[in-house]
């Protein structure tokens, strides 16, 4: 399957919403990843628009983690024309394996008081790629101690730093 960055999809008819996905990565410590995506939804043509009493609420999945961002809200949220809107969310989710690609679902659902076709998708034919392991940095010991107690082959030794 091929990364999501970058990928664009369509969802829906009259009107047709274009989504355009990219991502962002980090990691913050060697049991998970960070993924931050920016979601470019637009309509199909300049003379589209969905106005009050529609709503969309996208899911974004990783590696069973999910994070949600609304789209369009129900009311007051007249969406008109081609001008893109950007919506921006952040998904940590478990990663032990460095350089590893993690399925992605793309999720998008009608929650409004009317129904929605036009921006409707489930698409879960993408990854997202991991970051490499952390390393951890070893230094040597900056002091060394030898315990003044000795026994016949016993010698205890400790070190700090």
């Amino acid at each position: 399957m091929a990364d999501i960055n970058g990928v664009s999809l369509q969802a829906g008819s009259s009107p047709t919403v274009h989504y355009t996905i990219t991502y962002t990565k980090s990691r913050p410590n060697n049991s998970q990843m960070t993924y931050n995506f920016t979601i470019s939804a637009a309509l199909g043509s300049s003379g589209s628009f969905i106005h009050n009493g529609y709503a969309l609420l996208c899911t974004m999945t990783v590696n069973g983690s999910s994070s949600q961002v609304r789209i369009k809200t129900v009311d007051g949220d007249n969406w008109d024309g081609t001008t893109p809107r950007l919506r921006y969310v952040s998904v940590t989710c478990p990663s032990t394996t460095g350089n590893t690609t993690q399925g992605v679902r793309f999720r998008v659902v009608s929650d409004g008081r009317l129904t929605l076709t036009s921006g409707v998708i489930d698409n879960s034919n993408y990854t997202v790629l991991s970051s490499p392991l952390l390393t951890t940095a070893c230094g040597v010991p900056t002091s060394c101690s030898v315990s003044p107690i000795l026994s016949e082959g016993d010698v205890t030794l400790s070190w700090s730093g």
